[in-house]
């Protein structure tokens, strides 16, 4: 087959204009998701340590610290990641594994230790594909996140995924800001 001068195989031009768009798009959502997540928790673990009192205030200030140590480079680790694949777009984008149910735990964790208590309801027989769970995954973080900055330290999150017929529901509540 010959092919008019000047064109060349692959996908219509609006396919792949329309393909960059959606990955300009989806960078900065990551990025936020990433920066926002890590920086919330840091903030409101710095809060929580900072009005600790009481015998063991000292030994929470330092467990405190390495929190934030933690989540600041966890943070920073998924930054570069993203800012890697941004500078070389010719390099392969670095391989992880698709977040899976049990990083779910992960990120109620990290919550945790920001000191908001995370109740987490998965029933280990929510079976869903990959990109689904990764969009649960978001969800959640991003939920978790929000929990954090906006009820601060001591409030209190359910989170709950389900599967309905054909969908899955991830809920995730809390009842808003702790009253001193």
């Amino acid at each position: 087959m010959t092919r008019p001068p000047g064109t060349t195989a692959g996908p219509p031009r609006d396919h792949v204009e329309r393909a960059a768009t959606a990955e300009r798009l989806r960078i900065p959502r990551e990025l936020h998701d990433v920066g926002s997540h890590g920086l919330g928790l840091i903030t409101v673990r710095a809060a929580a340590a900072r009005t600790v009192a009481g015998p063991d205030a000292e030994r929470e200030r330092a467990a405190a610290l390495a929190d934030i140590e933690r989540a600041g480079r966890e943070a920073t680790t998924e930054l570069r990641r993203l800012l890697g694949v941004l500078r070389d777009p010719d390099d392969e984008a670095p391989l992880r594994p698709p977040p899976s149910l049990s990083d779910l735990a992960t990120l109620a964790t990290a919550s945790r230790r920001a000191g908001i208590g995370v109740d987490l309801h998965v029933p280990a027989a929510v079976a869903v594909s990959p990109g689904v769970l990764a969009a649960v995954h978001a969800v959640v973080g991003e939920a978790l996140a929000n929990v954090a900055r906006h009820a601060g330290p001591g409030a209190r999150a359910r989170v709950a995924v389900r599967r309905e017929s054909h969908d899955v529901i991830a809920t995730v509540e809390d009842a808003g800001p702790v009253r001193e």
